[in-house]
């Protein structure tokens, strides 16, 4: 015989189908909005296998993709110029970063600037500089930003955005995209885009 539906099973049937849809949506909430956990949780909320970011004035597009949909943490990065009719690829390399970068920037002249990591990790490529032709000019970790910047690590982890262990807010270009200031922990850098030398503002 089947059992009888009562208000109070009803409601605790329908309490435990909205939690459950709760937590099944909360990654691709997360995921949909460029979100990470914080850096003391051991989650890994897989980026897009395909991204794109275009410079300012839309001269070139960088492409990051996963080589093998996530399966490895393996990504590789393409930077075309799209001023170019067809667009015409100048650069195609594999990128250090565990599930590629976190944030990405193209500066005009085709500099980029990859920042953090898709996994939520002690980065090795807190932040790495390529040239208009992919070559590494900067590659600095998490511990050389922190001693850099002189704080301690559990208060730039603290002050950071969600999935940087270090960033404290938006990069900042400079009117010209040659230099970019970068908030630390209550602390700025600033980036020389050109030269590749990186330094804590007085």
């Amino acid at each position: 015989m089947a059992q009888a539906v009562t208000p109070r099973l009803a409601t605790q049937t329908l309490v435990l189908a909205i939690s459950a849809l709760t937590v099944l949506a909360m990654p691709m909430l997360e995921a949909a909005e460029g979100m990470a956990p914080s850096a003391g949780s051991d989650a890994v909320i897989h980026p897009p296998q395909r991204r794109l970011q275009r410079s300012a004035d839309l001269r070139y597009r960088l492409e990051v993709n996963a080589v093998d949909g996530w399966r490895s943490p393996l990504a590789r990065g393409q930077l075309w110029l799209e001023a170019a009719k067809p667009p015409r690829l100048i650069w195609e390399r594999s990128l250090p970063q565990f599930y590629g970068p976190r944030r990405m920037l193209v500066a005009p002249g085709g500099r980029v600037l990859l920042l953090d990591e898709g996994a939520n990790v002690r980065s090795r490529h807190a932040l790495l500089l390529l040239d208009p032709h992919g070559q590494t000019v900067l590659n600095y970790s998490f511990d050389q930003i922190q001693a850099l910047v002189d704080l301690p690590a559990a208060l730039l982890v603290q002050r950071a955005l969600s999935g940087s262990w270090w960033l404290a807010g938006p990069p900042r270009l400079s009117p010209k995209g040659e230099r970019l200031r970068l908030p630390v922990g209550g602390r700025t850098l600033e980036l020389d885009l050109v030269s590749g030398q990186l330094r804590r503002l007085p």
